[in-house]
């Protein structure tokens, strides 16, 4: 692969800090207009504070929602957060920044490995492209992106410098890598599996012999060796049981022609208008084949067999190298052939896709996003009564706003038990580690809540008397969250609020602007 003149380094360079901060803009407005962490990361945060209170061991168990979960996840990015809380540093102020920091730095990572697998003048696109998906920050500068962008950032990082041993063979390459795979795997499991396996297809491309087999190989024994004390640690007092239940909870059937398909739909790039991306997705998929770059197609369809749940996270990596060549081999020829002479008119028409890319991006970024939803002030307020004047161990029922949302974009259900460390029944954060399918059941037991929005009390109570549920002890309070926003329009649990009310088994035991707490006597 060609090498840069020396005479465009510092072009290059200039081009790479003005993409970096635009990448940082785009995260920092992203961020800035809620005072709370963006949407999860309420088990993470109850995890730094069992480090700190353990006198940084690493603790067996995690006191999250008091369910026994095992301190099993990689704990690299929740020490660092847990460290940093020792200098005048907020702990909740660096769930909202410090993901975004790192987000940021995968930026220049991803110009490092664009380097290595792109042509010289094609690795600037490539990494303005990574930028502007959505789906390269949006879920890394969320409060749970505390894991998730050091996840990215080292793995990303992995890929760009083993690219560089496989070409070059050396040591100071070799170590590198494997330096960098090792603080991945003790930074974010399922990106550990996204890298180790994009390590065989980036070989399939250098080295597509046994000695480039040699070579993946002695990156990951080395990355073993080192992470080695930790998850040694983590099989002496749990076994295998953690990771074999979270790799079960994760998988789920889809099929691969289908989502070659759903490209097309904003669903999948995020964008907030047309899918502009996901189309050129699709055309650099073509031109891949016609090149028969099959080590890019068959990366490009890596992360839906090793990540089903979060595929659409870790796909963004090759999906910006194939819409790359999509621009390089379809677009531009195209324009170059239609602007011809030269002419303002032409380069607006040359411009015209960038442009509203960016001006999708900034759409994307503001207030208002399903994905930047966060706890209110008076959700807090809340949850600071709860933890003040309800018994250790209470049992809630949490119902909030986001009835149309998973229960991975529900924030208050999984920052209420972090910071009221009372127990949310219906949190499935954190179960995926547990046996006996604990975790499909809290997600079951969240939709069947969910159902109960637009119906009286009673079919609250009979979800824990039928057998599904059975083995759960049933809730002793409720606390049910308004979007006062649409309150003019809709209130989906307006109606239930007024039923509990009236009935002389709930009694309301805290009201402000946007919750009401009631506690139920059976």
């Amino acid at each position: 692969m060609p090498s840069h003149p020396k005479s465009s380094f510092f072009p290059t360079l200039d081009s790479l800090v003005i993409i970096t901060s635009l990448a940082f803009c785009l995260r920092l407005f992203a961020v800035l207009p809620s005072s709370f962490p963006l949407n999860d990361g309420g088990m993470f945060y109850t995890m730094v504070q069992d480090i700190q209170a353990a006198g940084f061991k690493l603790p067996m168990f995690t006191s999250f929602n008091s369910s026994l979960i095992p301190f099993a996840y990689p704990p690299l990015s929740l020490y660092v957060t847990a460290l940093l809380n020792t200098l005048p540093l907020p702990l909740l102020s660096l769930f909202r920044f410090l993901p975004l920091v790192v987000s940021t730095l995968t930026v220049p990572a991803f110009f490092l490995l664009a380097k290595q697998v792109l042509k010289s003048k094609d690795v600037l696109l490539a990494t303005l492209i990574f930028t502007l998906l959505p789906r390269s920050f949006e879920w890394q500068i969320m409060g749970g992106g505390i894991t998730r962008s050091f996840g990215q950032l080292f793995s990303i990082l992995t890929l760009a410098y083993s690219a560089k041993f496989f070409r070059q063979s050396s040591k100071t390459y070799f170590l590198i890598s494997s330096l960098l795979l090792a603080l991945t795997i003790i930074s974010h499991l399922e990106l550990t599996f996204f890298a180790v396996s994009s390590l065989i297809f980036l070989t399939l491309h250098f080295t597509p012999n046994f000695s480039g087999i040699k070579k993946v190989s002695a990156i990951i024994l080395t990355s073993l060796i080192l992470t080695s004390p930790w998850w040694m640690l983590i099989l002496a007092r749990h076994g295998l049981s953690p990771f074999l239940n979270a790799a079960a909870s994760g998988l789920q059937a889809f099929d691969p022609t289908s989502y070659t398909l759903f490209l097309t739909l904003s669903s999948v790039t995020d964008e907030v208008f047309l899918p502009v991306l996901g189309t050129l997705t699709l055309l650099g998929l073509v031109v891949t084949i016609q090149k028969r770059a099959w080590w890019l197609l068959s990366w490009f369809y890596l992360p839906i067999i090793i990540a089903p749940r979060n595929f659409l996270n870790f796909i963004v990596v090759p999906m910006s190298l194939v819409i790359t060549h999509a621009v390089t081999s379809l677009l531009l020829p195209f324009f170059t052939h239609i602007i011809k002479p030269f002419s303002f008119r032409s380069l607006l028409a040359l411009l015209i896709i960038p442009l509203y890319l960016l001006v999708s991006a900034i759409a994307f970024i503001l207030p208002g996003n399903r994905y930047f939803d966060s706890v209110s002030s008076s959700e807090k307020t809340a949850i600071e009564w709860v933890k003040q004047y309800t018994p250790p161990n209470s049992r809630f029922l949490i119902l909030s706003p986001q009835i149309f949302s998973s229960w991975g974009m529900d924030s208050l259900l999984e920052w209420f038990p972090a910071l009221s460390q009372r127990i949310s029944l219906a949190t499935p954060q954190g179960t995926e580690w547990l046996p006996n399918h604990e975790f499909r059941l809290r997600k079951k037991l969240h939709q069947k809540i969910k159902g109960c929005y637009l119906q009286d009390p009673s079919c609250l109570e009979s979800i824990f008397s039928s057998p599904t549920f059975r083995s759960l002890p049933i809730f002793q309070y409720i606390l049910i969250s308004r979007d006062n926003s649409l309150l003019s329009q809709a209130c989906e649990v307006c109606l239930l609020t007024q039923q509990l009310q009236n009935s002389p088994r709930y009694k309301s035991v805290y009201q402000n602007p946007q919750v009401t707490i009631f506690s139920f006597s059976p």
